[in-house]
């Protein structure tokens, strides 16, 4: 597992989750892909080829990037989550962008959400692109 993931992975656990506006949603999924590919520093992870993710890091942000692949019915979304210091303490921020069908985005917020301690206040979007 590179450093960076197994490093969120540990914290994710015991720490909690803040709000974060780390993506530029409006510029579209297409935008925000390219973005991701072409940003020096920003590494894509190995992850099995059937996999309905796929996942870029950045260790120099302590970042790590998770995309929807077509496999996904959520799919087009992104998620950034960030190692920050929040009054003096490890949490994840969590910016996402989701492009597809809104009611399957927001299970996937929730099922993200799960992967950590805190709670993420977000509902349902009456668009069908949300992002926070």
């Amino acid at each position: 597992m590179p450093p960076l993931l197994h490093l969120a992975l540990a914290i994710t656990a015991s720490t909690p989750l803040v709000v974060g506006s780390g993506l530029q949603c409006s510029a579209g999924h297409a935008s925000v892909m390219k973005a991701l590919a072409q940003t020096p520093g920003i590494v894509a992870q190995p992850v099995a080829a059937a996999a309905p993710f796929g996942v870029y890091a950045d260790a120099a942000t302590r970042s790590l990037y998770t995309f929807t692949t077509d496999k996904h019915a959520a799919h087009p979304a992104v998620f950034k989550r960030r190692v920050v210091n929040l009054d003096g303490r490890a949490a994840i921020e969590v910016s996402a962008c989701g492009y597809g069908d809104a009611a399957s985005f927001w299970r996937l917020v929730q099922e993200m959400n799960a992967l950590s301690s805190g709670a993420l206040k977000a509902g349902p979007s009456r668009s069908k692109r949300a992002s926070f």
